[in-house]
This record gives C-alpha cells, structure tokens and sequence, in this order.
C-alpha cells in the first residue's frame, strides 16, 4: 500500500472534515531513526504497517480512533473522523 494513494486520493475529498479541529503529524519510519520510530508506532499502534493512520486525544495521548491502516476509502477515512470526533466528546465531557 501506499501513502501517496491515500494523500491524492482519499485527502483531498474530507478537507472540510480534516480542517475542522485535527492536527497532522507524520512519523516516518525509513530514515535514519526508522527502527527506533517503527517500535515507538508499534507502541503505539501495535502495529508497524504503513500507511496507518490514528486519532490521539492531544491532552491524554489517548488513542481515540484507529489503527486503521492501508488504502483506504473516502467514505472509509470520513467514518474513522467521524468515530474519532465522537470519541473525543466523550473524553471532554467526561474529564469535566
């Protein structure tokens, strides 16, 4: 699978879902610090595939959607979004 896929593919088509209060970050796991960065995913994730894709609570770190990985679908990736905003209500409203 490839990143590239999902990035021209799939993005372009949730602007108005990624831009409404998430934050990318990339961890890339072929250069020089891969192997440490691929345990750090796999930490994580509990998974070293690639592309994966997770929604963590900023506050807590807390995985709130994924790991969802490989080519995905527009309707596939909306739903994950969907299901990591959710999710994140509950922790807001929960913590108060």
């Amino acid at each position: 699978m490839n990143c590239r896929q999902n990035e021209e593919k799939v993005f372009p088509s949730l602007f108005e879902e990624l831009d409404g209060g998430f934050v990318e970050a990339r961890l890339h796991t072929d250069g020089d610090r891969g192997e440490e960065l691929s345990q750090f995913q796999e930490q994580l994730a509990r998974s070293i595939a690639t592309p994966l894709y997770l929604v963590l609570d900023p506050d807590t770190e807390r995985v709130l959607a994924g790991p969802l990985g490989g080519t995905v679908s527009v309707s596939g990736f909306r739903e994950f979004l969907a299901k990591a905003k959710r999710a994140g209500e509950h922790v807001k409203v929960g913590s108060r």
